[in-house]
């Protein structure tokens, strides 16, 4: 399938009868199944990897998360084979996602101010986990990265500063 199907709870959270609406179709998704959302200025966009063709899909909702999403920008990115989750950071001006995949490592992109039309770029930081599931919490001038290896029991803690990055198994 290649269409996202909002939830909407309303005003209320526990909501037994939320309304679900389908996005139709997105260009270029088969099997979209890791999604984030930012706001940037007064639109939400969001981030959202296809499982299917190994690609991430650039949305924008406009100033209504509840609107029908406008595709931006799609992004044959290589060595995410197939890609599983990401998640969108905001440090300063400059806007990361964190894609984690099958085969490797989480991998960093730094999508610079997010325009469509700026080429994302692949960090390569060595040592990342591979991840099936993660987040990232911004937290006092650091991102603080939380994820479940895909074998084991471990849980990572990878935390980027300005000046520096340390990683710590628990």
């Amino acid at each position: 399938d290649n269409s996202l199907v909002r939830v909407n709870f309303g005003t209320d959270i526990t909501n037994a009868s939320p309304t679900t609406v389908s996005t139709g179709a997105i260009t270029n998704a088969f099997l979209p199944i890791g999604i984030d959302l930012i706001k940037k200025g007064n639109n939400w966009i969001a981030h959202l990897v296809s499982y299917g063709n190994n690609k991430l899909i650039q949305l924008n909702f406009g100033t209504d998360i509840l609107s029908s999403p406008i595709l931006e920008a799609t992004y044959a990115l290589s060595g995410l084979n197939p890609p599983s989750n990401n998640r969108i950071l905001l440090a300063g001006d400059t806007y990361y996602s964190a894609i984690g995949h099958d085969s490797g490592g989480v991998q960093a992109i730094d999508f610079q101010d997010m325009n469509p039309s700026s080429t994302p770029v692949n960090l390569n930081l060595a040592g990342l986990p591979v991840a099936i599931g993660f987040d990232v919490i911004r937290t006092n001038g650091k991102e603080i990265f939380y994820s479940v290896a895909a074998s084991g029991s471990t849980l990572t803690q990878v935390v980027f500063e300005a000046t520096c990055g340390a990683s710590i198994n628990y």
